[in-house]
């Protein structure tokens, strides 16, 4: 009989590895988000979210099948980089995100660019220079003057009004 302790210890070092791994890209992404919600006083968000996009058919079926006929569409999901508004909602993807099982290597592609990255250093870069990419400055002022206007109106709507007739 076959002894499996050998690959069970194998496996089992694998994961431990692996769940430091996650830990620590998990780290590096909470990081960037406190420094963010920080910048923006509270007022954006930055994280891993999920995303779906409609899946693309290479080719038309010239003998469409009954799903053709009533237009149904396909979505494919996805993971992306995000910045949030300060509850976490209403994300604007600002790259593609993925991540092995191991935690690394982690991938991540914007502006027509993909940056496989095996260990922290290289994570650390690649999302260096993804904050300074035009969308990521543009989506974080979004979620900023968003918030502004939103809670302005709150503060406009609360005033009493003083064109009050009643005298």
């Amino acid at each position: 009989m076959r002894d499996f302790k050998e690959s069970l210890l194998v496996g089992i070092n694998a994961a431990k590895i692996a769940e430091n791994n996650r830990e620590e890209i998990d780290s590096v992404l909470k990081n960037i988000n406190d420094q963010i919600y920080d910048y923006s006083s509270n007022k954006a968000t930055f994280g891993v979210r999920r995303f779906s996009r409609e899946e693309v058919q290479a080719t038309k079926n010239i003998f469409p099948t009954v799903g053709d006929l009533f237009n149904s569409k396909k979505y494919v999901w996805y993971d992306g980089l995000a910045i949030s508004d300060c509850n976490g909602g209403n994300p604007i993807e600002i790259a593609k995100w993925s991540k092995s099982d191991g935690g690394y290597p982690c991938t991540i592609s914007f502006g027509g660019e993909k940056y496989v990255c095996g260990k922290k250093a290289e994570l650390e870069n690649a999302l260096s220079t993804l904050l300074q990419e035009v969308k990521t400055g543009e989506a974080i002022l979004e979620k900023i003057r968003m918030y502004d206007e939103s809670h302005l109106s709150e503060i406009q709507d609360d005033k009493p009004n003083n064109n009050d007739d009643s005298d």
